[in-house]
């Protein structure tokens, strides 16, 4: 099993196109992956759209925009609530998009997001994520023996850790002491 461990992607949000290629041109980058991410409210991660059943949506107006109007600079990653109904529509989506490439999973910020990953109620995403050939992005961060068990269960999947797999300093202070210590099972 050939698998690498990366981190790769990029926040942005509205007016934040031109701002971030010049940034990309001055360190010499030539090309980002857009995890588009608005800092309001850690549990909503805005923009999205809530449903008629209150499940929220992703979107990425900003991120997608990037990606047509510099195709050879920018792409995206979207994150997916496995709660929304029409998730495997929304996972469809993205891989009929020459900009999107790849989804992204956040079960990191939220504890019980945590064992319902380890109770295997992401498998069906997964396993469709999987099919579809796109690498899934997970925020999972302090939990490596999860990670590890996706690898098993799906490995064919291509598995892009985010964040090193940690929660770094800023994290750990926005939680305020929820977290386990670095390292620490539980």
């Amino acid at each position: 099993m050939d698998k690498r461990i990366i981190d790769t992607q990029v926040h942005i949000g509205p007016g934040g196109i031109e701002e971030t290629k010049k940034a990309m041109d001055a360190l010499g980058i030539q090309k980002l992956i857009i995890d588009e991410c608005w800092l309001e409210n850690m549990m909503e991660w805005k923009p999205n759209i809530v449903l008629d059943d209150h499940t929220i949506r992703h979107i990425n107006p900003t991120a997608q925009l990037a990606a047509a109007m510099y195709p050879e600079r920018f792409a995206y990653v979207l994150r997916v609530n496995r709660k929304d109904p029409e998730v495997k529509a929304v996972v469809r989506m993205v891989k009929q998009d020459p900009a999107g490439v790849g989804i992204r999973i956040t079960p990191g910020v939220d504890p019980r997001e945590w064992q319902a990953l380890g109770q295997g109620e992401y498998d069906d995403l997964l396993s469709y994520i999987d099919a579809c050939r796109l690498p899934v992005f997970i925020h999972m961060p302090d939990h490596p023996q999860l990670i590890a068990q996706i690898a098993e269960k799906f490995p064919e999947l291509t598995i892009i850790v985010d964040h090193c797999g940690l929660f770094n300093n800023a994290m750990r202070a926005m939680f305020q002491g929820l977290l386990p210590e670095a390292g620490k099972n539980n």
